[in-house]
């Protein structure tokens, strides 16, 4: 038998493997093509490209260590790794996916698929696991990022395939230091739409980036679709845990929908009525009919009253325990004060307050014009950083608004990652928990609460 002969059959050996341990895994298994191609291990989504002497000499050394890579590249199709675009340090980004699935893998330890450099992982991870509740790659970045000291990790110890055929932006991302080889079959046709891109702007004929992107949108829809069905084989649609072994939180956290805060934000704004003319309700139709059928006497005339989003009352507490810090939370401040500041809310008699709370409020700030709003937001300083206590802000919340009277009230927005005391009862206002943490298992959420998983990446310039 031929090298690539063998490699190939090596490699179904270990898909047999995967799949005796989580029969679940077969169906992304087959929607990767497996391919030999000089230059290491690197998947684009469609296809697992693989060395056959590589894959040789892996088995060899330990047939788990063959079955370990392929385990690695499917983990990240399955996480959507390769289709996101949105983070700008990509060395960061490439970091905290091989962390994310290398972690998931250990704890998993799937038979077959054990690896030699498990137990010295386990040591490098253990600052990352006292500091993230979750190792998705999306936390992990943005504890990169916040903390460059936890990324100073060796990246060897948890790359296996390269990231070189990954779309980014568009076009293909090519990592430092890998070799030509990895990159060559995609590279022409990404460099073809990067000098091509507008051309559909200025001439309305779809080029080859469009073909591009469509084509890795098809295949990210398709690995969405394969994510949730994993997920419900594993049992993962009625309760998030540990099935099968694997841990499926991250998994769900993949593919659920993450909301647009600032559309959320437009729409939280209570509708209030203000005595003015409704130009939207009025029908000119009947109006001008009357003036005409009876001489000067309309049918219908303006409504007296119209609804308008108005700020009145707006409580805002923003976590600040220490599993919650660092540029994300004052993204999220600049970005909710700008919102706030431009949307035309504001009235006479406007009052926004802002508490910084941890396992008790430290700081409370009033804010009553678009002008404070920006003073805030440039000169704010967070205060906290202990544990997480959620009833000191309701308390304070039930004691200022005791004297509004009904629908003076917007409500309560409560940016937080989710883990923390909630109140034994409702309270008598609306209340939101935007969750920084997309991973948060939101059946912890007490019934009454509701909860907005956020896209971190929206928020200010910076915040990716």
């Amino acid at each position: 038998m031929d090298e690539r002969a063998l490699a190939a059959a090596l490699l179904d050996q270990s898909e047999k493997t995967l799949c005796a341990a989580l029969p679940s895994l077969l169906r992304g298994l087959r929607n990767l093509r497996r391919e030999p191609r000089e230059g290491g291990f690197a998947t684009d989504g469609r296809t697992f490209w693989y060395d056959p002497a590589e894959v040789c000499r892996l088995w060899r050394e330990s047939p788990a260590e063959g079955t370990r890579v392929l385990l690695h590249s499917l983990l990240h199709c399955l996480l959507l790794h390769p289709y996101e675009t949105a983070f700008r340090d990509r060395k960061l980004w490439d970091l905290a996916c091989d962390v994310c699935v290398e972690a998931l893998a250990d704890d998993w330890r799937p038979g077959g698929a054990a690896s030699a450099g498990d137990e010295y992982r386990r040591t490098l991870l253990a600052p990352l696991k006292a500091r993230v509740k979750h190792l998705s790659a999306e936390n992990l970045y943005y504890a990169f990022r916040d903390d460059p000291s936890l990324a100073d990790l060796p990246a060897s110890a948890f790359a296996r395939d390269g990231h070189g055929d990954w779309l980014f932006g568009g076009r293909a991302h090519f990592a430092a230091g890998e070799s030509n080889e990895m990159t060559a079959a995609t590279e022409s046709i990404y460099q073809i739409a990067s000098d091509r891109t507008g051309d559909t702007e200025r001439t309305g004929k779809r080029t080859d980036n469009d073909v591009v992107n469509s084509a890795a949108e098809s295949d990210e829809e398709a690995w969405k679709k394969i994510t949730a069905q994993t997920l419900a084989d594993m049992g993962a649609s009625s309760r998030y845990g540990a099935t099968g072994g694997l841990d499926t939180v991250i998994l769900g956290a993949a593919v659920r929908e993450k909301g647009n805060y600032e559309r959320f934000l437009r729409r939280f704004l209570a509708v209030a009525e203000t005595p003015e003319p409704s130009d939207e309700a009025f029908d000119y139709i009947f109006y001008t009919y009357g003036l005409k059928l009876y001489g000067n006497m309309p049918i219908i005339e303006p409504l007296e009253s119209t609804e308008n989003p108005r700020l009145r009352r707006l409580f805002i507490a923003i976590d600040t325990s220490g599993s919650v810090r660092g540029e994300t939370v004052r993204a999220f401040v600049e970005k909710t004060c700008g919102i706030l500041r431009t949307s035309g809310f504001y009235s006479g008699n406007t009052l926004v307050t802002v508490y910084q709370c941890d396992t008790e409020i430290r700081d409370v700030a009033e804010i009553r014009t678009p002008d404070d709003l920006e003073r805030y937001a440039e000169n704010v300083t967070l205060r906290g950083f202990g544990g997480t206590d959620f009833r000191p802000v309701f308390d304070a919340v039930d004691e200022a608004c005791r004297d509004l009277r009904r629908g003076e009230m917007n409500g309560l927005l409560y940016f937080t990652d989710g883990d923390g005391e909630y109140p034994a009862k409702a309270p008598a206002y609306r209340t939101v928990f935007l969750l920084s943490d997309a991973c948060f298992d939101r059946q912890k959420l007490p019934a009454w609460a509701i909860g907005v998983p956020l896209d971190r990446a929206e928020f200010a310039e910076g915040a990716v």
